[in-house]
C-alpha cells in the first residue's frame, strides 16, 4: 500500500522528497547555466569598462603633462590637445558615473556566488540520486528544501534574458548529447547538425 508521500514511477515506488530532488536537480542545471553565463558576461563587461577608463585616463594624463613641443613635431593643430584634454575628461566623468550607477561590480557578485551555491547543491543532489547512495527520505526532504531556499534567496534572471538563455542551455545539452554520440566528428560540424535539426522542428523525420 502506497503511503501519501510516495510515488510509484517504473515499477518502483519513490518518496515525494525524491521526486523533487529529480526535479530540483534538472532545475538547478538549468538556472546553473543561466547564472554562468551571466557571470561571464557581466566580468567581460566590466573588464571591458574597466579597460575604457584605465586607457582614457592615461590619454587624459599624458596630453595633461605633453610638451608642446611634441606637437609641432607631428604638425598638430595647437588646439588638439586641449580638445582631448575636454573629450577625455567629459568621457572618463561620464563612464565612472554610469559604471557606479549600473552596480555591476554587485551584480557580478551575486551571480558568481550564486553560480558557486547552486554548484554545490548540484553536486549533492546528483550523489544523493545515485542507487547506492543510501540517501534517507529525511534527507531528500532536506536537499529538497535547501533548494528552495537558494532559488529563493538566489539572484533574479532577467525576464528580457530568460528565453535566450534557456535556449542557449538547450542546445549545450544537444551539442553534449552529440559530441557523445559522435566523438569523432569536429564540434564546429556538429553545432552545424544542432542548428539544423533546432531550425527542422521535430516533425522533420516524418
Amino acid at each position: 500500500m502506497l503511503t501519501p508521500a510516495s510515488y510509484w514511477t517504473n515499477g518502483n515506488v519513490f518518496s515525494m522528497s525524491r521526486v523533487e530532488v529529480e526535479h530540483h536537480e534538472r532545475v538547478l542545471d538549468q538556472t546553473l547555466s543561466m547564472y554562468s553565463d551571466l557571470r561571464d558576461r557581466g566580468a567581460r563587461r566590466v573588464r571591458l569598462l574597466n579597460s575604457l577608463v584605465l586607457v582614457l585616463s592615461a590619454i587624459l594624463c599624458g596630453t595633461t603633462f605633453l610638451d608642446e613641443h611634441w606637437y609641432a613635431q607631428f604638425h598638430l593643430d595647437p588646439k588638439t590637445p586641449d580638445l582631448i584634454l575636454r573629450v577625455c575628461s567629459v568621457a572618463v566623468f561620464t563612464l565612472s558615473i554610469w559604471i557606479l550607477s549600473q552596480n555591476f561590480d554587485r551584480e557580478l557578485k551575486e551571480f558568481t556566488l550564486g553560480a558557486e551555491a547552486l554548484s554545490s547543491l548540484k553536486l549533492k543532489c546528483r550523489y544523493s540520486l545515485r542507487p547506492d547512495s543510501g540517501t534517507s527520505d529525511a534527507e531528500f526532504a532536506s536537499l529538497a528544501a535547501a533548494c528552495s531556499v537558494a532559488f529563493a534567496e538566489g539572484p533574479r534572471v532577467p525576464e528580457r534574458e530568460f528565453s535566450r538563455l534557456k535556449a542557449k542551455h538547450v542546445a549545450k545539452i544537444a551539442l553534449s548529447r552529440a559530441i557523445d554520440d559522435s566523438p569523432g566528428v569536429p564540434v564546429w560540424i556538429l553545432k552545424i547538425r544542432v542548428l539544423r535539426k533546432g531550425l527542422s522542428g521535430p516533425d522533420a523525420s516524418t
